[in-house]
């Protein structure tokens, strides 16, 4: 059984087991009260940057609630969720951190007009299911579907919620970001031919190995001009 379990755990991407076990860290936190939630965790853009407590952000992104039933229930399914994304989705892990960077620039500034209802990092979760609905091919069909059917889910509480006074750009949070992601990573780089969401590192590899390729060929070039001179000189 332990063997079993130690398994499960490597068997998880190296992103999502880290995210996995900072949500898991900081619900056992919350539950013992080692960290107060309204001082420390409980994210709002006026917080964070208005005040400076930065922090907030970071611990937002681990935040599912206290350790108990449903939030053991809730990181169980993100964790399945997320480990699908970085397996199918994603070719690198790189490219992986790089999408949930450029949907953070997305989400947090739009956390400065509308006010959000769940932590950061359950926002960008539901936008990375519904990016990888978008990227879904015909045989994961059954996880588009489980994808729009969360996100159906989702926005109707949401729109409960609305009608009680939220703004409507609250509801949009959840999914907007993932759509901008998904239609500049594949409509731009179709029509213009330019991954802007390549990594650094992989854009710094495919430069070091185009340098090479053209001193390589240089040096080919050298060395043709120094054979010919001999050639003639033999004749």
């Amino acid at each position: 059984m332990d063997r079993v379990l130690i398994d499960m755990v490597f068997d998880i991407p190296p992103i999502t087991r880290l995210w996995a076990i900072g949500t898991i860290i900081l619900s056992i936190l919350r539950k013992t009260n080692i960290i107060d939630y309204h001082k420390t965790i409980k994210y709002s853009y006026e917080l964070c940057f208005g005040k400076k407590q930065y922090y907030r952000l970071f611990f937002s992104l681990f935040d599912y609630g206290t350790f108990d039933y449903l939030s053991i229930l809730s990181i169980t399914f993100s964790i399945i969720h997320l480990r699908s994304l970085e397996r199918d989705v994603f070719a690198t892990t790189s490219r992986y951190i790089s999408t949930i960077f450029l949907l953070l620039l997305f989400v947090v500034p739009m956390t400065k007009y509308y006010e959000p209802l769940s932590s950061v990092g359950l926002i960008i979760q539901e936008n990375l299911i519904y990016y990888r609905s978008k990227c879904v091919n015909e045989e994961m069909l059954q996880f588009q579907n489980v994808a729009f059917i969360n996100m159906f889910f989702s926005i109707f509480n949401k729109l409960m919620i609305y009608r009680k006074g939220f703004k409507f750009g609250t509801i949009v949070m959840d999914f907007l970001p993932g759509h901008l992601i998904f239609f500049f990573d594949k409509a731009i780089k179709k029509l213009y031919n330019v991954d802007i969401f390549e990594p650094p590192n992989e854009r710094l590899s495919k430069y070091i190995q185009k340098k090479k390729e053209r001193e390589k060929e240089e040096q080919d070039r050298l060395q043709g001009r120094l054979q010919d001179p001999q050639t003639s000189n033999g004749n």
